[in-house]
């Protein structure tokens, strides 16, 4: 699970404050800056009035939650994003996203025009959005090429799955030459 902008600047102060406090520690016991605050601040924790033990109380709570938050993050796994097939009276019929990207990149490395791709599939529940980005070999018809693998496409996953394509977006990234792996020549 990727962690999301706010949860990395939590994290980030969090350790700031950990590792800033730890280090005053750790230069206060050896001498090289005076013990002063750091008995202060042990002394008011201890024998300060009812406030200050309050105000302690809470950022170390605080302190405490954030360390909590952070050590769960991400154990919660998200359910697979799924296309539904069919919905009948006692439940239904799914399908992983990432089975139909399967399906759908075992169809394009069966098409002797095309080098590689990459797919990426969005789930509508009952419908999907297609897109595609390949990589075609020199010297093709990359109209006919696009046209013939999205017919190809939208037939497939239709009769294999069920599942309908709303939209079908290819992109042609790279024309490659299928020997060297090297990006052909572009004419300007």
């Amino acid at each position: 699970m990727r962690m999301s902008v706010g949860m990395r600047v939590l994290l980030t102060i969090f350790l700031a404050v950990i590792i800033g406090s730890l280090i005053f520690i750790l230069i206060s016991m050896f001498g090289f800056v005076s013990s002063g605050p750091l008995e202060s601040v042990a002394a008011t924790a201890l024998h300060g009035g009812f406030w200050y033990k309050f105000l302690y109380a809470a950022v170390c709570v605080v302190l405490i939650v954030i360390a909590f938050i952070i050590m769960f993050f991400g154990m919660h796994k998200r359910p697979a994003a799924v296309a539904q097939v069919a919905d009948f009276n006692g439940g239904s019929i799914v399908i992983t996203v990432k089975a139909i990207e399967e399906l759908i990149q075992r169809e394009i490395t069966n098409t002797r025009e095309i080098k590689a791709a990459h797919t990426r599939v969005v789930s509508h529940g009952d419908y999907v959005d297609v897109s595609t980005n390949l990589s075609v070999l020199p010297n093709e018809n990359i109209p006919d090429v696009t046209k013939a693998l999205q017919a190809k496409l939208e037939n497939e996953i239709q009769s294999q799955t069920g599942v309908h394509i709303r939209d079908m977006k290819i992109t042609v990234a790279d024309v490659e030459d299928s020997k060297s792996g090297m990006t052909a020549p572009r004419v300007s």
